[in-house]
């Protein structure tokens, strides 16, 4: 850790990802609050909830490719240079005409969930491109402290600036933390032979000659011959997926179930950081301890578990102990996959790789969420979550199925395409 801490491209990627999350956090937080504040405004907030969705689903396979097609320094530069103007755009829009008509704010927060869908690929292949494999269980479980660190600084300025500011300057800000990620990551040194995790890429008028199609496949092939990989991957997602429905079943658990005020969903919210957080300390120490796979697998289960018990005990005391363990679980397979990804994915693949589980990952949880959206106010909260703690149950023992992975000793192995054929 301490190698990586005093390592200044870390630093800088570190800051500027800071930054960029704490300004794009609070402006999503803004805009949000402006739209359900106007009439009819909760049915705009759900429009624009499944305009970024569809988005996110068609958008999340292209910029997998692009980020194995380009210098993954120049589309960072690229996204938050444009997060810049558009962000900075809309708020001198707003000071000249004195406010934002619907759809402006709609089109800032689908700007923003543009960002997202760009900024989390890139960086995720960037960071394997710059640092040695030995190096990734702690370069997660930092970035995981990072996001969270960031997610609780920008729910407690927006719940802040928003009132006493205004959305204006609140996109002001946020456009000043794009300008300094931008510089940020615009210092990052790259190495001259690629990068200590980047293979040799085919050269730019390789990939000019392919089309997207033919990309797309080449990163579907990978895992189609690494079957037992693509299966691991997927139900190692589960987790993330369900923190997704439950973002949207949560708040009706709490109101119709535990018959508790908005004070308590906040409080689960800070508390499911703790964990978060909590994850981001113990996940390196874990996995080098047991392995990459077991760690996934008691994890995964650690979250499943907790589900249960959650549908299963309805009492505040127990949801507010389990929101620990959740944030722990979700966390702590999020670190532990991206490392095992990170670990056996190569570089010039990892962007289409990550961005298909992303899109199977926005699928299931639109599946989820329309299914919950019929059934909710018939059946309860607790049933729907119910299904969720089975349906984590496939996912564990799916894991389980791939239990060959964990064979011989992860800590000890390398992973090579070559080697994960013969799964």
């Amino acid at each position: 850790m301490k190698q990586l801490i005093k390592d200044a491209n870390f630093l800088k990627i570190l800051s500027a990802n800071l930054l960029s999350h704490i300004g794009s956090g609070t402006t999503m937080i803004g805009v949000p609050w402006h739209l359900v504040n106007r009439e009819g405004g909760e049915t705009l907030y759900g429009w624009a909830a499944i305009a970024s969705t569809l988005i996110l689903f068609l958008v999340s396979p292209y910029a997998g490719v692009l980020v194995d097609r380009h210098s993954r320094r120049a589309l960072h530069m690229s996204y938050d240079f444009t997060g810049m103007l558009v962000t900075a755009g809309f708020a001198l829009w707003g000071i000249w005409a004195g406010g934002f008509a619907d759809w402006q704010l709609l089109l800032i927060y689908i700007a923003g969930t543009l960002y997202y869908a760009f900024h989390f690929p890139t960086i995720f292949a960037l960071n394997q491109e710059l640092y040695a494999s030995h190096q990734y269980r702690t370069l997660n479980s930092l970035m995981e402290v990072q996001g969270q660190v960031s997610a609780m600084l920008a729910g407690a300025l927006g719940s802040l600036l928003i009132e006493t500011w205004g959305l204006m300057k609140v996109l002001l800000l946020d456009a000043a933390t794009y300008s300094a990620a931008f510089a940020l990551i615009g210092w990052v040194r790259l190495p001259k032979n690629g990068g200590k995790g980047r293979e040799t890429v085919p050269a730019a008028a390789t990939f000019a000659k392919r089309t997207f199609w033919q990309d797309l496949k080449e990163g579907w092939d990978f895992l189609r011959r690494n079957r037992t990989l693509f299966v691991f991957f997927a139900a190692s997602f589960m987790p993330f997926i369900t923190v997704m429905v439950t973002n949207y079943l949560f708040p009706v658990y709490i109101a119709k179930t535990l018959h508790q005020d908005a004070s308590i969903y906040a409080l689960t919210e800070v508390i499911y950081a703790v964990g978060a957080v909590l994850a981001g300390l113990t996940m390196g120490p874990l996995s080098r301890r047991i392995g990459l796979y077991r760690a996934v697998l008691t994890t995964t289960a650690a979250f499943t578990a907790a589900m249960f018990t959650v549908a299963l005990v309805p009492a505040v005391s127990v949801f507010l102990l389990m929101k620990v363990l959740l944030g722990w679980g979700n966390a702590g397979t999020r670190i532990n996959r991206n490392t095992f990804m990170m670990e056996t994915v190569p570089n010039r693949l990892i962007g289409r790789v990550n961005g298909f589980f992303q899109t199977f990952g926005i699928a299931l949880r639109v599946a989820f969420i329309s299914l919950f959206t019929f059934t909710v106010s018939r059946t309860g909260a607790s049933f729907s979550l119910l299904i969720m703690g089975l349906a984590l149950a496939a996912s564990v023992a799916a894991i389980w199925s791939c239990r060959r992975l964990g064979q011989p000793h992860p800590k000890n192995r390398v992973f090579t395409p070559a080697v994960l054929r013969k799964h």
